[in-house]
């Protein structure tokens, strides 16, 4: 969201990510260009008592100079492997209804399983925009 600040960004990633990550409810990767981190998408695998055979994809992010280079992709394939690794056989995920990133997911395998209206908010704060929700079966 434009109005994110600075420390609500670090508090996000520090504490929050960091946190699930060392706690191993959740997976960190990210992709590097010349020492630049360009890349990053997250697998929670700490589900409730009644889904542990599933995983969840967060924040797929990649910087917008640096797709369609194969780095999304290659994201992706590390989350589907830590997936498998750790016994889950359905990953779901979430993305803007319409947006690129949807291309990708299905690219990987995902498929569609519906759509929500005025779901969350642009980040100029100013529209609501769908959600297409997708899953894919390892």
């Amino acid at each position: 969201m434009a109005t994110l600040t600075m420390a609500d960004a670090e508090r996000f990633w520090r504490k929050d990510v960091r946190t699930a990550v060392e706690s191993g409810r959740r997976h960190l990767f990210g992709v590097f260009i010349d020492s630049r981190l360009v890349g990053t998408v997250q697998l929670i695998t700490g589900m409730p008592p009644n889904q542990p055979h599933r995983a969840e994809i967060s924040k797929m992010i990649v910087h917008p100079q640096s797709r369609r280079l194969g780095l999304g992709r290659a994201l992706m394939t590390a989350a589907l492997d830590a997936a498998r690794r750790a016994n889950k056989v359905l990953v779901t995920l979430d993305t803007r209804t319409g947006d690129v990133s949807e291309a990708l997911y299905r690219s990987v395998g995902f498929e569609q399983a519906g759509v929500i209206p005025d779901f969350a908010f642009d980040p100029d704060g100013q529209a609501r925009h769908a959600t297409t929700y997708m899953y894919r079966y390892l």
